[in-house]
This record gives structure tokens, sequence and C-alpha cells, in this order.
């Protein structure tokens, strides 16, 4: 699949510059990729984005493989509590703005 030809050739490059986000996507790409046709593939590319996420302490890229996850194997006794944990995210604040609290007119 020329798909995954070139999730290979950037994953190559990536690894080669230590562009460990850029990883970290595309072990979600590929996880996405495998759902449809294996989905216990899928869930190890999902695992891989996991890590690359914590080791780079990025909530996003470990909520996003948790979501993975619990796609890949939502039989899983553990999907639940990971689909829960999964979500306890919260935005960043928008650049000038106090906390991510809306401003009041005039304020």
């Amino acid at each position: 699949d020329q798909a995954l030809v070139l999730a290979d050739q950037a994953q190559a490059q990536a690894a080669k510059l230590g562009l460990r986000p850029v990883l970290a996507l595309l072990a979600g790409l590929r996880g996405e990729l495998a759902l449809s046709t294996n989905p216990a593939e899928a869930m190890t590319h999902f695992q891989a984005m996991q890590v690359l996420g914590d080791a780079l302490g990025s909530p996003l890229l470990r909520a996003r493989a948790l979501h993975g996850q619990v796609r890949a194997l939502p039989s899983a006794p553990h999907a639940a509590s990971v689909w829960r944990r999964s979500g306890d995210l919260r935005p960043c604040p928008a650049p000038g703005s106090r906390g991510g609290r809306p401003r009041r007119p005039g304020a």
C-alpha cells in the first residue's frame, strides 16, 4: 500500500533527524491505517504513540494515542477507563488571554 510506503519513508527521515513529535504522529497515522485491516497491529502503533507522547510530556499526543487504543480494542476491560482518562484535557489558553477565561467587554 502506497500510504504505508510513504509512512515508512517519513518515519525513517524523522528518526534520522530526531523529530520525536513527528514520530509520534506517524505512529498514530500507522495505527489509523491498521485499524481497518488489523486492530491488534493498530494497538501496537497507538501504544508507541503513547510512549512518545509521554516522553515528550504531551497530553494531546497521549489522549490521541489512548483514543486510538480504545478504537483498536473497544472490548478490552480497561477501555472505558482509558476513554475517560483520554478526555481529561483542557484547552490551552489563547495567546494574550488571561488563563483561558473569556474577556469581559471593555476589560
